[in-house]
């Protein structure tokens, strides 16, 4: 498995992995790709008080 790593500008982490060699016929594979979405409670805060009314 590959895995790579990149930070959003809202400093959000998306790691995906990705297999070493694609399928050789992906219509008749499953998805491999896994996408992680990685959030703090910090980052929810954050997020929400920007959000305020007004």
């Amino acid at each position: 498995m590959q895995r790579l790593e990149v930070t959003d500008p809202d400093h959000e982490a998306f790691v995906v992995r990705l297999p070493a060699q694609p399928p050789r016929n992906p219509m008749a594979a499953e998805p491999r790709a896994t996408l992680d979405l990685r959030d703090t409670p910090a980052d929810d805060e954050e997020r929400l008080s920007q959000r305020s009314p007004g």
